[in-house]
């Protein structure tokens, strides 16, 4: 898919318009990847998919899912699973479904899970497929619904800390060694992290309450820059970053924000689609957007004009069916494919072709030899 610069971009998401129904592209849904639908009973022995990130390893990319209770391990080419957990952490009382949150990056060994009844870090050893190998389980780490964890230059976690009475920074060196490095700071709140993005320096940090910190990472220090929207977070997340790290979709009780984020420390709103979402991805020019729950909620823009273009996609892949709420959408495979989580169902899009068209280059006038219109052709032999 053919990124626009910068220029391009914010030169047309500057006029703020809003368009849609503008391009009309059926799409015929690609092979289901999970199917538990036969049987919409919550229970914790039926599984079902909430939320999903890819990331990268050894030069492949791959995707996790939640899938209620557990997390799988799917290659993006086909979406077939290479590795499942097997973490069985209890369920409080009788609810079905208790794994809120998981954290993977590139390319990092480790990883952390967050449930209802405690927190499991996990390693994913260091074959070419990341498998789950060994884990820890921590009962006592259940305050807060989610962690992160990124890499720079070393693996760290924002994790759940009593000593902080919130989010502390560690340094996570194995799954079953994390080195306090210093509490997680924002004048006057409690930081709960649930999750979160990095973009170079820039830590976009998602909290329990869906407000977002934007924080500074630097050495073995996180610095408190601004708190620029608010997000829900949990089961998956309300914001994204395009791949090419300069357009953040935003979608919260206010609308569908997009921002430039090429200066990472410092986010401009280029453009709003005002609504009610809880759940968004983007891969510039396509945008994705839905509400959490609701069946066929979803919508796709083209942001490319300048417009919120809306692609008419053919997301009824079950009809009306009770247990097809969605959950949540990522593009993956550089913008080429659009993976769904709903509920009972996983679905794959090809987005290739999504796209609104270049504009292309018009017919030049036709020229007429002199003469045309009276008639004299003799200028025609």
């Amino acid at each position: 898919m053919t990124r626009k610069t910068k220029a391009q971009i914010t030169g047309g998401l500057a006029a703020m318009v809003i368009l849609t129904g503008g391009l009309m592209m059926m799409s015929t849904p690609s092979p289901i990847w999970f199917d538990t639908g036969s049987n919409c009973a919550s229970q914790p022995s039926i599984d079902r998919v909430f939320g999903s990130q890819s990331f990268q390893w050894q030069g492949s990319e791959f995707v996790a899912v939640n899938q209620g209770n557990e997390i799988s391990i799917r290659r993006v080419s086909d979406m077939r699973a290479v590795a499942t957990s097997a973490f069985n952490v209890p369920n409080m009382g009788d609810s079905d479904y208790d794994l809120y949150n998981f954290s993977v990056c590139n390319d990092c060994r480790y990883g952390v899970a967050s449930y209802k009844l405690g927190s499991v870090f996990f390693d994913l050893g260091a074959g070419t497929i990341p498998q789950f190998y060994n884990f820890e389980y921590d009962a006592a780490a259940k305050l807060i619904p989610g962690a992160y964890t990124f890499e720079a230059g070393a693996q760290y976690l924002i994790a759940e800390s009593q000593q902080c009475s919130g989010s502390a920074l560690y340094r996570f060196d194995a799954f079953d060694s994390r080195q306090f490095l210093e509490c997680v700071t924002v004048p006057g709140r409690v930081v709960q992290t649930v999750g979160g993005f990095q973009l170079r320096d820039a830590l976009y940090l998602t909290d329990k309450t869906t407000r977002v910190y934007l924080m500074q990472y630097q050495t073995q220090h996180l610095q408190y820059v601004s708190q620029p929207w608010t997000a829900y977070s949990i089961k998956d997340s309300a914001m994204d970053i395009d791949a090419g790290g300069e357009i953040a979709s935003v979608a919260n009780n206010t609308g569908l924000h997009l921002y430039d984020v090429t200066q990472e420390l410092s986010p401009i709103e280029l453009a709003v689609l005002p609504g009610s979402f809880n759940r968004s991805t983007i891969s510039y020019p396509l945008v994705m957007v839905g509400t959490k729950g609701f069946v066929n909620s979803e919508h796709v823009y083209d942001v490319s004009t300048g417009a919120f273009v809306e692609v008419d996609v053919d997301f009824d892949s079950h009809p009306n069916h009770q247990c097809a709420e969605f959950q949540s959408g990522e593009f993956v495979q550089g913008g080429d494919k659009l993976i769904l989580t709903r509920y009972s169902y996983g679905d794959q899009f090809d987005s290739s072709g999504w796209a609104v068209p270049a504009t292309p280059t018009p017919i030049p006038d036709l020229l007429f030899k002199s003469g045309f219109e009276s008639g004299d052709l003799s200028e025609w032999q």
